[in-house]
C-alpha cells in the first residue's frame, strides 16, 4: 500500500464536489475529492451517491475505511455486526475486516475515506468517466472486463473474501453480504452519531467525538464541529497530522498557508501537515465533519475542553477551562501542534 512518501509536498486546497474527478461504477457515482497524489498517500476521500439497492458484497482491504452517511440510510455489515446507519452516522471499518452494505434509500449520499490512500486508484481504474454529475441510468455503464478487475485487485491489494465485489455479473445473493468477525484485530468496527458521542465545548464550539485514536488504533480521529458566527481556530500548524474539513452546513473562511478561501456547504478543505491554517465561521452557524490522520486530537479536547451533555455550542459568556501554560504546551508538543504568532486575517 502507498505510504506517506510523496514526490512533492502536498498543498492545501478547497474543492467543491463539482470540481472533483467523477466516475460511474456499478450504478454509483464516485467523486474523488482527495487522492493519494494530492495528500502524499496519507488519505483518500470520495463523495459518493449510491443508486437503488447499491452497495458492495462482502470484501476487505488493507486500509482503514470510514463511511459517513450524509443523507439517506444504509444497512452495514462489518466484522459479524449489522447496523442501520442513517444521516449523520459514521461507520468505521478497520483494515482486514470483512464488510458489506446495502442501500435502503435510493440516492443515499456517502463520504468514504481510506487511510492510507490507494483504494481510489481501484475505483478510477474500473470506473467509467461520468457524463454528468448524477447517477447513471440503469444499464448505461457496462461492467469492466474480469481480467482488468483482477489485475487492479492484485495491484492495489484488494483481498478476495469471498469474492471481488466489483466482479459480479448478477445481483449478489443475501449470503454474499454476511461477514465474519476478526477476533485477532486490534480495532473493531463501530458506528457513532452525535447523539451517542462524547461532546465537549472547546474554543467556542461544540465538538462531538465520532472516532478517536483508541478505537481506530491510532489511524484517525473524526469530529462533528458546530459553531456560531465568529467561532473557529486561530493560526496554528501540525507537524504530524493531515486534516480534512467537509462543510455540512453554513460557510467558513479558512487560512491555508498564505491564502484565505471560503468553503460553503458541500465543500471540502484539505490541510496537509506542516501548513499554517486557521478557520472562522462566517454564516450564522456552521457544522463541519473534521477528519485528522493520525488520530489523537481528542486529547486536547479532554484536557482543555469542557465535557457537556448539550447539543449546542457554548453560550457567549463561556470562558472555558483554565490550565497551567506548561501543561498545555506539553500536550500540544506531544500532539505536534503549535500556535503561530502571525496576524490572523480571519479575525472579525
Amino acid at each position: 500500500m502507498p505510504g506517506r512518501t510523496p514526490s512533492r509536498r502536498p498543498r492545501g486546497y478547497v474543492m467543491t464536489p463539482d470540481q472533483a474527478p467523477r466516475f460511474w461504477q456499478l450504478g454509483n457515482l464516485w467523486r474523488i475529492v482527495a487522492s493519494g497524489h494530492l495528500t502524499g498517500g496519507s488519505v483518500s476521500l470520495s463523495d459518493q451517491l449510491v443508486g437503488d439497492g447499491g452497495g458492495p458484497s462482502t470484501h476487505m482491504h488493507p486500509s482503514d475505511e470510514g463511511l459517513y452517511v450524509a443523507s439517506g440510510r444504509c444497512t452495514f455489515n462489518a466484522g459479524g455486526q449489522t447496523v442501520i446507519a442513517e444521516g449523520g452516522s459514521l461507520v468505521f471499518v478497520p483494515r482486514f475486516t470483512e464488510h458489506s452494505f446495502t442501500v435502503d434509500v435510493p440516492g443515499t449520499h456517502l463520504l468514504n475515506f481510506y487511510v492510507p490512500a490507494g483504494f481510489e486508484m481501484f475505483i478510477m481504474g474500473m470506473g467509467h468517466p461520468a457524463m454528468h454529475n448524477g447517477l447513471p441510468k440503469k444499464g448505461e455503464v457496462p461492467l469492466p472486463p474480469p481480467d482488468l478487475i483482477m489485475m487492479l485487485s492484485r495491484d492495489y491489494d484488494q483481498l478476495e473474501v469471498p469474492g471481488i465485489p466489483m466482479a459480479v455479473t448478477k445481483k449478489p445473493e443475501p449470503h454474499e453480504f454476511v461477514t465474519k468477525a476478526n477476533p485477532e484485530a486490534v480495532a473493531q468496527p463501530f458506528m457513532a452519531t452525535v447523539k451517542s458521542a462524547a461532546r465537549y465545548w472547546h474554543d467556542g464550539e461544540l465538538w462531538s467525538v465520532l472516532a478517536d485514536a483508541a478505537r481506530t488504533d491510532g489511524s484517525c480521529s473524526v469530529f462533528d464541529i458546530y459553531g456560531h458566527r465568529g467561532a473557529g481556530a486561530p493560526p496554528h500548524e501540525s507537524s504530524e497530522a493531515d486534516a480534512f474539513y467537509h462543510v455540512l452546513d453554513g460557510s467558513v473562511d479558512v487560512l491555508i498557508g498564505d491564502k484565505v478561501k471560503t468553503a460553503n456547504k458541500g465543500d471540502f478543505v484539505f490541510v496537509p501537515h506542516g501548513t499554517i491554517h486557521a478557520r472562522r465561521t462566517t454564516s450564522d452557524s456552521a457544522r463541519l465533519l473534521y477528519l485528522r490522520t493520525p488520530g489523537g486530537f481528542e486529547r486536547l479536547l479532554q484536557a482543555r475542553g469542557e465535557a457537556t451533555e448539550s447539543f449546542d455550542p457554548p453560550p457567549p459568556d463561556w470562558t472555558g477551562r483554565t490550565l497551567e501554560a506548561y501543561r498545555v504546551e506539553a500536550l500540544m508538543d506531544d500532539l505536534g501542534l503549535r500556535l503561530v504568532a502571525v496576524a490572523n486575517p480571519l479575525r472579525a
